[in-house]
């Protein structure tokens, strides 16, 4: 995980207490990789979007070595730009989650049936 990633996810824990504040929103994935691993960078997007219960977009990875240099990378271009369009059409969708879990599982279990995450919390 990149420093930048960790940073997002770190930034956007307040918007799941005292409820998911993401959930119902649409989410796709860009990933710029110099070599290999883009695959890798999207799977953590998809465990940060399920977590949220956010619908979750395709994703798009391209590669580019130099600043600026993914913008000759024209199937990634394209495919960005067809990534928005997806997103804007699964938004229409209206896509929600059900109401009853408005936490997080983990802290679901705990409300519902008293059974703290942390094996050494359970009574």
């Amino acid at each position: 995980m990149t420093g930048q990633l960790k940073i997002f996810m770190d930034r956007t824990y307040a918007l799941t207490s005292p409820e998911i504040r993401l959930r119902d929103k649409v989410g796709g994935v860009i990933v710029v990789a110099g070599r290999t691993a883009p695959t890798l960078t999207s799977a953590l997007f998809y465990i940060y979007f399920s977590a949220n219960h956010m619908l979750a977009g395709d994703y798009v990875h391209g590669f580019a070595e130099k600043k600026g240099g993914i913008r000759k990378d024209k199937h990634a271009m394209q495919a960005a730009w067809e990534l928005g369009r997806q997103i804007v059409l699964l938004a229409r969708t209206r896509f929600e989650f059900p109401r009853e879990y408005n936490v997080p599982i983990y802290r679901y279990v705990d409300r519902e049936y008293g059974i703290p995450i942390s094996p050494s919390d359970q009574r």
